[in-house]
C-alpha cells in the first residue's frame, strides 16, 4: 500500500500548516499588540461552554474523580454516587488534557493554548492527507485543506451576514477550534474517513484487516470524545456502505465485508457507552434541550448545499460525465449526503438534540470537503489525466482569499468579545490567589467547600478554570447536572439578591438562554417569582450554601446591602482590579 510516494511534495502542506498556526494565534497576537505586557491570560477565546470544559479539566488536574462538578463541589464519593453528565461520558479529551497538564506542569489555560495549536496543525495535515489520497494532487490538497477549515462558517447560518451584525453573539470564527469540543476529536473524524478510504481502495488483505481494527478504535475514541462527531461518523459510513452496495464498484463484496467489520467494532464500543448513558441524571434531556419529534427538516444550509451537490453528481452520472462506479465519485457523494441524514435522523429516532451543533462542527466541513473533491473530479474529467495539476495561480488566489476570510472573521470576533476577554485577564490574579488558598484545605487536597460569589457572572465561570472552590451560581451550572432544578433556580435568585440586581441586569442573550432552559425544565425565573423570593429571604436561606469569599470590582458599583445583612465582610484583599473578601455568616 503506497501512502507516501516519492513524488509527494511537502512544501504545500507546510505552508498551509504555517497559515493555520498563524490563524490560531491571531487573537492572542492582536491582544498582545493592543494590551502589551498588561495581557496575562495565555488563551483568549474562552466563552460560553468552553469555560465549562476548562473548569472540568481543571478539576481533573486537581485529582478529582471523573464524575465531578466544579461549580457546586459535589463529586462522586463512596456511598454517594454522582450521576453521569455528557462531560463525564465524553471523558477522553478531558483526561488527555489533564494528563498533559499534570505531566508538563501546565495550567488549564496553558494546555488549552497547546491544544488549539495542535488541533489547527493536525486538522490541516489530516485534511491534506485525505484530499491528496483521493486526488493525488498535493497543491490542491493543501489549498483544499486550508479552504475547508477557513470557510466553515460560510456554509452555515453564521456566515458573512452574521459578521456584519453588531451583536457579538452572532459571530463564530473557525468553529472547529472550539475547545475542547469539538476541537479534540475533530481531526480524528477525518482520520476515520482516511482509514476507510484506504480500506476500500488500496489496502492488501493483511493491512486491510489491521486498518479495520484501527478504524474501530478511532470510532471508539470519537464515541467518548464528542456526541456530534461520532454520530456523524456513524451516519457517514452508513451512507458510504449504501452507496457501495448500490453502485457495486470493483471488489465491492470484499469492501462491504470490511466495512461491516468496522461497523461491528463500532457497535461493540457502543456497549459501555450505553451503560454510561443509563447513569445520566433524569433531567439531562431537558437541560440539553432534547426535542422529541419525527418532523423532517430541509432548511439547514449545509443540508441544502449537500442536496444540491448530490443532485449535481447524480445528474453528472446520468449524463455520462461521471462514472457511477468510480470510488472517488462514491466517496465524494457520501460527504454530500451525510448532512441530509444528520438533520433528518429524528424521522427514525424521534429525537433531535441541538442540530445546530451539526451545522457548526461537522456537516459544514463535510460539504466543503465534498465541494473540493467534486472540483477535483470535474478537473480530472476535463483534462482526462490524473497527472494534470491545477493551475498554481488559481490555487494561490483561492488560498489567499480563504486565509483572508479566516483572518477577518477571527479578528472581528476577537475585537467584539474583547471586553469579556479583558474581564478574564483582570480576574486571572484572583483565580490564582483562590487556587493558592484552596490547596491542602483542612487535610484535603483541594477546597471544594468554600463557596465563592463573584459579582460578574463571566468572572464566576472563569474562576473555576483555575481555582478549585465552587461557585454560588454560574450561567452554565445546568450543564453539569449536579444541581436539582429548584436549587439551581434558588442559587440564581440568591445571586441577584446578594448583588442588589434585578433580572434585567443579567446579560440579555445569556438570560434568554437561562430562561429557555428553565422553562423547558418546568421552572419560571420571571420578575414576580424573584420579588417573592427576595421578600421572604431569611437566615436559613443565607446559610445554604454558606459563602466564604466574595469577588468583585469597584468598577461594577455593586450594592452589597442585602449581603451585608447576613454576612460580615473583612477589609478585603486588593488583587489587581478586583477585591477578594472573606465573609462569615452573622
Amino acid at each position: 500500500m503506497s501512502i507516501l510516494p516519492q513524488y509527494l511534495r511537502l512544501w504545500p502542506v507546510i505552508l498551509a500548516m504555517a497559515a493555520m498556526l498563524l490563524l490560531t494565534l491571531l487573537p492572542q497576537i492582536r491582544l498582545w499588540l493592543v494590551r502589551g505586557e498588561d495581557w496575562r491570560v495565555p488563551y483568549v477565546d474562552y466563552r460560553g461552554d468552553q469555560l465549562v470544559y476548562a473548569a472540568y479539566v481543571n478539576a481533573l488536574v486537581d485529582g478529582r474523580p471523573r464524575r465531578n462538578d466544579p461549580y457546586t463541589g459535589r463529586d462522586d464519593q463512596p456511598g454517594a454516587p454522582a450521576p453521569e453528565t455528557f462531560l463525564s461520558i465524553q471523558f477522553v479529551p478531558a483526561y488527555t488534557l489533564s494528563l498533559t497538564a499534570h505531566t508538563l506542569h501546565m495550567s488549564t489555560s496553558d494546555v488549552f493554548v497547546l491544544l488549539r495549536c495542535v488541533v489547527g496543525l493536525a486538522s490541516i495535515l489530516v485534511l491534506f492527507w485525505l484530499i491528496w489520497a483521493v486526488t493525488s494532487d498535493d497543491s490542491l490538497a493543501a489549498v483544499g485543506a486550508l479552504s475547508v477549515l477557513c470557510l466553515g462558517t460560510v456554509v452555515t447560518s453564521y456566515g458573512p451576514v452574521r459578521f456584519l451584525l453588531p451583536t457579538p453573539s452572532a459571530q463564530i470564527s473557525l468553529p472547529f477550534l472550539r475547545l475542547y469540543e469539538p476541537a479534540f476529536g475533530f481531526p480524528f473524524f477525518f482520520v476515520f474517513c482516511i482509514i476507510v478510504w484506504y480500506i476500500l481502495t488500496r489496502a492488501r488483505r493483511r493491512i486491510a484487516y489491521l486498518l479495520v481494527i484501527i478504524a474501530g478504535l478511532t470510532f471508539a475514541l470519537l464515541l467518548f470524545s464528542y456526541f456530534y462527531l461520532w454520530t456523524a461518523a456513524a451516519a457517514w459510513i452508513g451512507c458510504l456502505f449504501l452507496l457501495w452496495l448500490m453502485a457495486k464498484p470493483e471488489g465491492w463484496s470484499r469492501s462491504l465485508r470490511l466495512l461491516s467489520g468496522v461497523g461491528i467494532l463500532a457497535a461493540l464500543s457502543l456497549v459501555p457507552y450505553i451503560q454510561l448513558l443509563k447513569g445520566l441524571a433524569p433531567s439531562v434531556e431537558s437541560e440539553q434541550l432534547l426535542i422529541l419529534t419525527h418532523r423532517p427538516t430541509i432548511f439547514w444550509l449545509p443540508q441544502l448545499i449537500g442536496t444540491a451537490l448530490s443532485t449535481f453528481l447524480v445528474y453528472g452520472v446520468y449524463r455520462g460525465f461521471f462514472f457511477y462506479k468510480d470510488p472517488t465519485v462514491l466517496f465524494t457523494a457520501s460527504f454530500a449526503i451525510v448532512p441530509i441524514v444528520l438533520f433528518n435522523q429524528q424521522v427514525i429516532t424521534g429525537r433531535s438534540l441541538q442540530p445546530n451543533h451539526y451545522q457548526l462542527f461537522v456537516s459544514n466541513y463535510c460539504v466543503l470537503l465534498a465541494i473540493i473533491l467534486t472540483i477535483a473530479i470535474i478537473w480530472r474529467r476535463r483534462t482526462g489525466s490524473v497527472q494534470k495539476k491545477f493551475p498554481m495561480s488559481a490555487l494561490l488566489c483561492c488560498a489567499l482569499s480563504c486565509f483572508g476570510w479566516g483572518a477577518w472573521e477571527t479578528m472581528v470576533r476577537s475585537r467584539r468579545f474583547e471586553s469579556e476577554f479583558k474581564k478574564m485577564n483582570d480576574a486571572r490574579s484572583v483565580a490564582i490567589r483562590l487556587s493558592e488558598l484552596g490547596r491542602n484545605f483542612r487535610g484535603t487536597r483541594v477546597d471544594t467547600y468554600s463557596v465563592v460569589l463573584a459579582s460578574d457572572h463571566t468572572v464566576a465561570e472563569y474562576l473555576s478554570t483555575l481555582a478549585p472552590q465552587p461557585s454560588l451560581w454560574t450561567l452554565h451550572m445546568f450543564v453539569l447536572s449536579r444541581c436539582p432544578l429548584a436549587e439551581e433556580r434558588e442559587r440564581f435568585f440568591k445571586y441577584l439578591y446578594y448583588t442588589g440586581r434585578n433580572l434585567k441586569s443579567v446579560d440579555g442573550a445569556r438570560f434568554e438562554e437561562l430562561s429557555k432552559v428553565m422553562a423547558i425544565r418546568g421552572a419560571s425565573v420571571g420578575t414576580n417569582e424573584y420579588v417573592s423570593y427576595a421578600t421572604s429571604f431569611d437566615r436559613n436561606g443565607a446559610a445554604t450554601p454558606l459563602l466564604s469569599y466574595i469577588v468583585t470590582s469597584p468598577e461594577e458599583n455593586i450594592n452589597f446591602s442585602n449581603l451585608d445583612r447576613w454576612y460580615e465582610r473583612d477589609a478585603g484583599e486588593q488583587i489587581g482590579k478586583y477585591i477578594l473578601y472573606r465573609v462569615k455568616l452573622r
